[in-house]
């Protein structure tokens, strides 16, 4: 056999040298320099094992010119006395079957390399998984002991783990069907599976996961956010109908600042989300976070029209809920020029045009204040509208229009004072 142009799945290996015939199993450690792909070492290997002699018993290699990344699946495969023989004499130096044991030195730099590369090995295990090498994931997992398959990294995650970050459900498949998976292990984050895929917006693996019964659906990351949650802030329309279909599944459960699935969705303005959430029987949509917003005021100061409508026509929804600042959906919007927001908000009957906050701004002084000619317009056309109304300042809605030169809103707001009675001591000086 001519020894300096041996080719193997199309690898031309280099400097090959032939082993006695006592020295395989470990018969093929074969890599093109710079190119050659761990997973078909992998696949090799695993052929070479159930048939060692296809190969007719050669080692293939040149160590010195090989990938790490290929290293580190020959040093995981030492098993026995002829295993490391083999990787012994693909150093370069044959070792007669009558001499072997002559060369000590040759074993103790054999081990030496294995314990160097025995981290490396477990870490392209969590690099299989994370850069989708199923043929590594299935060989391990073919030879109980090779590594632990809820072993976590430096950054404390599992394979599946990282396999479900990237979406590789090929990998993830592989790992649940393993009798031994924690499928819904935490990482100190508190970062499961399931979690992660919700986040990653991966429904294929969602849908895996949910099918399972150790699998919690209501688990929390460290924000204190469920994978509803999750789904419900980045926007994961399939993912979020998936975890509402669950049996089990929370659909008011609060993260650390008391913000609903239903609020996280309504202020990124998730529409198809929002209407599956108000979909649910048990949807609480007045719910209050910690600094007393609901939905519809995240909605209204975002100016997420198609939210905000949603849940307008929401029986029992409250339009006048205010946050601790003492601001009504009608106010932010007012605020924040919705102008679009505060039309919607007026053609609910239950909205109080005259709320004010706690520093006395009603949404017409904003409004006036702001120079926005529409919603003042939009404000003075409601039958309950009352323009005198001061804040704690007191300015009303015309004085703060004259402050500052929005003669346009003072022209509004004296055509519609001429068509109402003054109170009694009525100045707007």
């Amino acid at each position: 056999m001519d020894q300096s142009n041996i080719l193997i799945d199309g690898n031309k290996t280099m400097n090959p040298v032939r082993l006695s015939s006592s020295t395989a199993p470990l018969s093929l450690l074969t890599a093109c320099p710079g190119t050659a792909r761990p997973a078909a070492v992998a696949t090799h290997i695993v052929t070479v094992r159930k048939d060692p002699a296809s190969l007719n018993r050669y080692t293939m290699v040149d160590v010195d010119h090989l990938p790490n990344n290929v290293l580190h699946h020959i040093y995981g495969y030492i098993n026995d006395h002829n295993d490391l023989m083999a990787l012994v004499t693909a150093f370069g130096t044959p070792v007669p079957d009558d001499e072997q044991q002559k060369y000590p030195a040759y074993f103790q730099e054999a081990l030496h390399r294995v314990d160097q590369c025995a981290k490396q090995w477990k870490q392209h295990w969590f690099d299989a998984a994370t850069y989708n090498e199923p043929e590594f994931i299935a060989f391990n997992l073919a030879y109980p002991g090779h590594v632990d398959i809820n072993a976590t990294d430096f950054l404390d995650r599992s394979a599946l783990q990282w396999a479900t970050c990237g979406g590789h459900v090929e990998i993830v498949n592989m790992l649940l069907e393993h009798e031994h998976i924690n499928a819904d292990l935490h990482s100190r984050k508190n970062l499961s599976p399931l979690l992660l895929a919700a986040r990653a917006g991966q429904e294929q693996i969602v849908n895996m996961l949910l099918a399972r019964n150790d699998v919690d659906v209501n688990a929390t990351n460290g924000q204190g956010r469920t994978a509803l949650s999750q789904a419900a802030h980045f926007g994961h329309d399939e993912v979020a109908v998936a975890l509402l279909g669950h049996g089990n599944i929370h659909v008011n459960a609060t993260d650390r600042q008391q913000r609903t699935a239903l609020q996280l969705a309504a202020d990124k303005g998730h529409d198809r989300i929002v209407e599956a959430l108000l979909g649910h029987p048990h949807i609480k949509f007045n719910a209050k976070d910690i600094f007393g917003e609901t939905a519809l005021i995240r909605a209204a100061e975002k100016g997420h029209v198609e939210t905000l409508n949603m849940l307008l026509k929401k029986t029992g929804i409250d339009t006048n809920i205010s946050n601790r600042f003492g601001n009504t959906a009608l106010i932010l919007a007012s605020m924040y020029d919705q102008d679009v927001i505060v039309a919607a908000l007026l053609h609910h009957t239950q909205t109080n045009v005259n709320q004010s906050n706690r520093y006395g701004f009603t949404a017409l002084i904003c409004a006036a204040g702001n120079g926005n000619k529409t919603i003042v317009k939009h404000l003075l056309e409601h039958q309950q509208i009352n323009i005198h109304t001061r804040n704690n300042y007191q300015q009303t809605a015309m004085l703060k229009a004259r402050q500052r030169n929005y003669w346009h809103i003072v022209e509004l707001l004296e055509a519609h004072a001429k068509q109402l009675p003054q109170p009694a001591g009525h100045s707007e000086k």
